[in-house]
């Protein structure tokens, strides 16, 4: 059968790769650049370990950083960021780990737990991945992802939220003291609500993380008479370094999709 043939052959080449990467005495450097991209790999869902290696390669060549976003809830995933992230780092690449423990503002605990920040077991578990996923000592640890999601649509929350993020960043520091540890928010929400106060309520930060997608922006009409990319206003994303003069600011999510609401040419423009 030649297609099984060739998946035992990507496979074994793949097995043989990883394995090399796991040797201490070879090392790879991934391009150096303030930039990165999120890993995505060829045939998902059914990618293979060649499909991993080869995507990790063109990450490495793209920038010094890979970001993954992990989603709370999916629970069964883990075991897949327990083997790349490692790889990764074999890689040379610094790894923006996110985590994302609640949907349009809600919390979404895994295995059936109360979805309440204010619940001891809730809080517990998500202490625990958090702990899980700083064992792996990541360059940046993004604690919740589009946080002011939650601030604005579902304030109860956020305010349980708020001591849950403060026990979690001090765990973070006492297992990856050099660990980044922040949050992030839509930019959308930041600046059109005004959120500016946010981040001082959560408690110590080492980075603010902003998500944002112009051209969201742009074809929703919330820009009011701006049309195209040409015409975005600088001053949109000077708002953050206004509001943060001092702290580092990360883009942990920024894209332009092709699809839907744009085509590839203003991808590219963009």
């Amino acid at each position: 059968n030649p297609t099984l043939i060739k998946r035992i052959f990507r496979f074994a080449f793949a097995l043989l790769l990883c394995s090399t990467l796991s040797l201490p005495s070879i090392a790879f450097a991934a391009k150096v650049t303030p930039f990165g991209v999120a890993l995505s790999l060829a045939n998902a869902p059914n990618s293979d370990g060649l499909d991993l290696v080869s995507g990790l390669a063109l990450t490495s060549a793209i920038g010094s950083h890979m970001s993954q976003v992990w989603s709370w809830r999916k629970q069964q995933s883990i075991p897949f960021h327990d083997n790349v992230i490692p790889i990764a780092q074999q890689f040379g690449l610094k790894i923006l780990f996110q985590i994302s423990p609640t949907g349009i503002g809600s919390p979404t605990p895994p295995n059936g737990l109360p979805k309440t920040f204010s619940d001891p077991a809730t809080r517990a578990k998500y202490l625990e991945d958090v702990a899980h996923f700083a064992e792996f000592q990541p360059e940046y640890l993004n604690l919740c992802a589009e946080v002011n999601l939650m601030y604005e649509f579902n304030n109860p929350e956020f305010e349980h939220y708020k001591t849950l993020y403060r026990e979690a960043y001090d765990l973070v520091k006492s297992i990856s003291p050099n660990t980044q540890v922040g949050v992030s928010m839509l930019d959308v929400l930041f600046v059109g609500y005004r959120q500016f106060s946010v981040i001082n309520e959560l408690g110590p930060v080492d980075f603010v993380g902003f998500t944002t997608y112009p051209a969201k922006l742009i074809k929703s009409g919330l820009l009011g008479e701006v049309n195209n990319l040409s015409e975005f206003p600088r001053d949109w994303y000077q708002v953050a370094r206004i509001v943060f003069p001092d702290t580092p600011i990360l883009y942990t999510e920024i894209g332009w999709s092709s699809k839907q609401i744009s085509d590839e040419q203003e991808q590219a423009a963009f």
